[in-house]
């Protein structure tokens, strides 16, 4: 080699000589110690051969059998090059070559998915681009490919069924605990099999410590499941889809494409866009031109709603542009339609679409996040946090008016105790509010006056408890306190109290009484509206245990001290 660098010298020229995959060599030591004797002799001749190692940084072994010595020994001798990921040129090169071999251009949505999951790594685009192959060569259409991304959950399982008994343990150890400093590697787990695991691009390096390679697949090494597994856009409306699902469910048979569309008075486009969104929506199948319910659901009302917001419940989130928005939602706990369009547009640089579209995209999402009880969309048109275990949704009696306060009382105590109690089981059985046996007026008259004590916020479809509103309910001996103390921050109740504390020992009527009121708050009420009002304010009292005197109990019959009214009118 001395009298070949001699020779290049005199021509001017240079040799270089690339050994790749040279960490192989570091376990054969007669081996390693020739080649590093080889490049030192090299350097100290000044000779016009060059030789080049490429080698993987992520090498693990023991401070006592690792050839630490020699490996310094060559670094120290040589330029260092540290590789970077591939650029997108580069990658873009790469899926060309796939195209080619599956004979037909890639979809942009499946491009991007690739470009985007291989994090920039050249093996795992390659591996990533092979299990795409496999599955075309398996007649899966690209499209089924890309809404599944990737389907990557056969590819994580195919990584672990070559592994043995021993190197499946010790992976799935270290996706608990990772990302793991590389000096406790060697403390905690065998060396040689963390080497076969990094060998196998099961474990990478990240700067002084080693992770799994994918936070998805370490997602599935703990709990055996995707986080993310589809990805699509809903096109249709909730409304639409739910009478194509309540249609197929009445039938309960298959029933021709020309009928279901008939039976709903759909176009032509609309009717595909709506078998599409159900079809991703696991909600029915579309099969010899007959579409039938894949869903089972009740017949009855209630229970076909239910059950469809469970499923929708559990399904959505399994979209990677609902995670997403969800994911963004629990920072901002609000965002507009504007906003929700520029996180589906962000997510989908695939597909090709004007501001509009995309708003209307932003709108079917947050409908259908709404319907599923994963978010609240208000008539202002934004999204907002859904808090289970704090909020309950109630649709029929949502609408409240804008308070700064309550002025009156307007519904007796009982009514406002029962609805509350309702309002708090249906939070804890997660289920919608049982009205059954109270009347409508009641409910909406409590639902304000849950509001006005601020032990209740209504927005969106959506009832919010406060925590002293879950206390009063399940801590009995707390109710009087909890009721009285908000009861009093509203000034014509405070105001009444005082009144009955000041007439205890000489009772007056329901009449007198309305009349001190109006006089001590300066209003102008009329004589029957303020009366009414002070009965309920004495009904309150009573139960709170705030009436005084000749005012703490229900009197039945005439009221000793009670003047009978002498200003009827005589029938002659």
């Amino acid at each position: 080699m001395k009298g070949i660098g001699e020779q290049l010298e005199k021509q001017n020229k240079v040799m270089l000589i690339f050994l790749d995959q040279f960490e192989n060599v570091f376990f054969l030591p007669e081996v390693l110690e020739r080649i590093t004797t080889l490049l030192l002799r090299l350097c100290d001749e000044g000779s016009n051969i060059i030789l080049g190692f490429s080698w993987k940084t992520d090498l693990v072994g023991s401070t006592t059998d690792f050839p630490y010595i020699h490996r310094d020994s060559i670094k120290r001798s040589s330029i260092t090059l540290q590789l970077k990921t591939f650029s997108r040129p580069e990658t873009e090169a790469l899926m060309k070559k796939l195209s080619l071999e599956m004979g037909g251009k890639l979809r942009k949505d499946l491009q991007f998915f690739l470009s985007e999951f291989s994090q920039g790594y050249p093996w795992l685009l390659k591996k990533l681009c092979a299990h795409v192959k496999t599955q075309r060569d398996q007649g899966v259409s690209q499209r089924e490919i890309a809404n599944t991304l990737l389907n990557v959950k056969d590819l994580f399982q195919e990584d672990i069924r070559g592994l043995s008994s021993k190197e499946e343990e010790t992976l799935r150890r270290v996706a608990k605990i990772s990302p793991i400093a590389i000096s406790e590697v060697i403390e905690v787990f065998d060396s040689e099999i963390v080497q076969n695991l990094v060998d196998l691009r099961l474990l990478v390096r990240v700067g002084p410590k080693y992770d799994i390679y994918w936070d998805i697949f370490r997602d599935f090494l703990n709990s055996e499941k995707i986080p993310i597994q589809e990805n699509y856009i809903l096109r249709a409306q909730v409304t639409s889809i739910l009478k194509g699902t309540r249609l197929l469910v009445d039938k309960k048979s298959k029933l021709p494409m020309n009928e279901f569309r008939e039976e709903l008075d759909l176009k032509e486009k609309t009717s595909q866009n709506i078998v599409r969104d159900m079809k991703l929506l696991r909600l029915a199948s579309l099969k010899n031109g007959k579409m039938a319910i894949e869903l089972k659901l009740p017949s009855s009302d209630q229970g076909f709603e239910e059950g469809l917001q469970k499923h929708m419940s559990e399904y959505l989130p399994r979209n990677r542009l609902v995670s997403n928005i969800l994911d963004k939602l629990k920072t901002t706990k609000t965002l507009i339609l504007t906003e929700i369009a520029e996180i589906l547009e962000h997510s989908s640089p695939y597909i090709s679409a004007t501001k509009k579209t995309w708003l209307l995209y932003a709108r079917i999402f947050s409908s259908w996040l709404h319907f599923a009880n994963l978010a609240t969309f208000d008539a202002n048109h934004s999204l907002n946090e859904y808090l289970p275990g704090k909020q309950i949704r109630e649709r029929k009696y949502y609408q409240s008016r804008s308070r700064t306060g309550m002025s009156f009382p307007t519904i007796q105590y009982r009514p406002i105790e029962k609805v509350l109690f309702r309002i708090v089981s249906a939070i804890s059985t997660k289920k919608t509010v049982d009205w059954t046996g109270i009347p409508q007026s009641s409910i909406s008259r409590s639902l304000a006056a849950l509001e006005g004590l601020s032990l209740i916020k209504r927005r969106a479809s959506t009832i919010t408890v406060s925590k002293r509103a879950m206390e009063f309910v399940l801590v009995p001996e707390k109710r009087n306190e909890i009721f009285s103390e908000q009861a009093l921050k509203i000034k014509t109740f405070r105001v009444f109290i005082q009144l009955l504390n000041d007439n205890q020992h000489n009772i007056k009527t329901h009449s007198q009484l309305s009349l001190a009121l109006k006089q001590r708050l300066s209003l102008q009420l009329a004589n029957s509206t303020a009366e009414a009002y002070v009965k309920i304010m004495l009904d309150w009292a009573r139960h709170l245990f705030l009436a005084p005197g000749v005012y703490d109990k229900m009197h039945k019959g005439p009221i000793k001290g009670w003047k009978k009214k002498d200003d009827t009118m005589s029938l002659f």
